[in-house]
């Protein structure tokens, strides 16, 4: 068995036209724009586009923060609003019960309703704080 010559050498390399590093700045450029028309103009034009849109993707993040945090602090005063009225509820159930109860009426129904109530508003109102 017998292996395949590689191809022959060239005699003489390409030369290249001339290294980057031989030329001027001014040489260069005209170099590519021969190669790609205005494209210095085009590569200022891309990344000038590139840092106006990280600048708006950065203000666009700095105005979802601050709406984030005015939605927290708007959570919260809703759950603090959410407790005063819940408490305020059962302190006027204890009320009404003791009305009844000094006035010779039974007030286990009453209670009976307000606790499930009240047993009803702290499940629905714990679950509803883990969903966010």
């Amino acid at each position: 068995m017998t292996m395949p010559e590689p191809p022959p050498e060239p005699d003489t390399p390409a030369a290249p036209e001339a290294h980057w590093r031989d030329r001027s700045p001014a040489e260069e450029a005209e170099v590519w724009n021969r190669t790609l028309p205005n494209a210095p103009e085009r590569i200022l034009k891309a990344v000038e586009e590139d840092l106006a849109q990280q600048a708006r993707l950065t203000e666009e993040r700095i105005k979802d923060a601050a709406h984030r945090r005015h939605m927290e602090k708007l959570h919260l005063y809703l759950h603090a609003a959410g407790m005063a009225v819940g408490s305020g509820f059962l302190v006027a159930l204890l009320f009404l019960a003791k009305y009844a109860v000094d006035h010779g009426g039974t007030a286990v129904p009453g209670v009976v309703a307000g606790v499930a109530a009240v047993l009803a508003a702290l499940v629905t109102g714990s679950r509803a704080g883990k969903d966010r």
